[in-house]
């Protein structure tokens, strides 16, 4: 297969739909397995068809940034706590602090500094990346006292290195497909108080 059939195959996931972010995700993971193959098959002289007909697509990482103002952000947080005290605690604690879902989930309650003048928690890093293994590492993030307060009453009488956050239901917050927290978000952001985003 040669470079111009390549590109036409990449350009096909275009029209099919795809945005191009995801195509030249979805191109990275054909020009690995060609690179694998080539590897171990002397045979296979032809690097260049797929290095030139899988190139990048331009303009695919523009960051999808929404900012909020702060009025906003407490709206949706006053929200979500009217829909469940839980969730509203979790979103304030991702407003706060700017934290993945991910990171949020892995907090533990040894992760609350809360006594003393500037409360903060100790963030594990986000999962993001693969330069080394980040599954320990934790970084301070500055909370309000308010915050510490609520979070320190919270995990009163849990061990450790039980989680911070709970569901309404006592478990673990997780940030897969098959949790919730998708739903509940979305019937908060439409609620009245706050307003919805695009």
């Amino acid at each position: 297969m040669g470079a111009t059939e390549l590109r036409k195959w990449r350009d096909s996931l275009l029209d099919k739909g795809l945005a191009a972010g995801t195509v030249n995700r979805t191109k990275t993971g054909l020009r690995a397995a060609l690179e694998l193959a080539a590897a171990h098959d002397p045979r296979i002289a032809n690097q260049r068809a797929w290095k030139v007909g899988l190139a990048a697509l331009p303009d695919a990482h523009r960051a999808r940034n929404v900012i909020l103002d702060d009025a906003t952000v407490r709206r949706i947080v006053a929200a979500a706590y009217d829909h469940d005290r839980a969730l509203g605690l979790m979103i304030e604690v991702a407003a706060v602090t700017g934290a993945r879902l991910s990171q949020l989930a892995r907090l533990e309650v040894a992760d609350l500094q809360a006594d003393g003048p500037e409360p903060r928690l100790l963030m594990p890093l986000s999962a993001k990346g693969r330069a080394r293994n980040k599954r320990h590492e934790r970084r301070p993030v500055p909370i309000t006292p308010a915050l510490a307060a609520v979070l320190k009453q919270e995990a009163q009488g849990r061990a450790p290195d039980a989680p911070l956050l709970l569901r309404a239901n006592g478990e673990r917050w997780g940030h897969g497909r098959r949790r919730h927290h998708r739903n509940d978000f979305r019937a908060v952001i439409e609620a009245p108080r706050s307003i919805p985003m695009s």
